[in-house]
């Protein structure tokens, strides 16, 4: 099927269906061998873990158009979320523990491809 490459390019696709864990998933890989994305087909499925809602609003600071990442304590993470991108001309890291602490790194210089 035709798709998008992560650059915006057009690409050939093919979809997998599997079982991981006893959850249904689907999974878009890219005629490169890259994998373009995968989620669960039946997101209801018991088996399926889910994220609680991000904070909002998102602490000061955080990349414009950045998704943040969940670190899911029934997956052994801390609670914590965490976004990272470019801010300017850096590229920055900020954390909200699950106390709602906020930790902003700066992890150097910015440069467009």
């Amino acid at each position: 099927m035709p798709t998008r490459d992560a650059d915006g390019n057009p690409a050939w696709a093919y979809n997998y269906e599997g079982t991981v864990d006893g959850v249904e998933v689907r999974t878009t890989v890219l005629s490169t061998g890259e994998i373009r994305t995968s989620f669960p087909s039946n997101p209801n499925d018991p088996g399926v873990i889910t994220n609680p809602s991000s904070p909002h609003p998102p602490p000061q600071g955080v990349p414009a158009a950045s998704p943040p990442r969940f670190s899911h304590p029934d997956l052994g993470g801390d609670g914590s979320w965490t976004w990272e991108g470019p801010k300017g001309d850096r590229v920055v890291r900020v954390v909200q523990d699950a106390q709602g602490n906020v930790t902003k790194t700066d992890l150097g210089p910015y440069k467009k491809k």
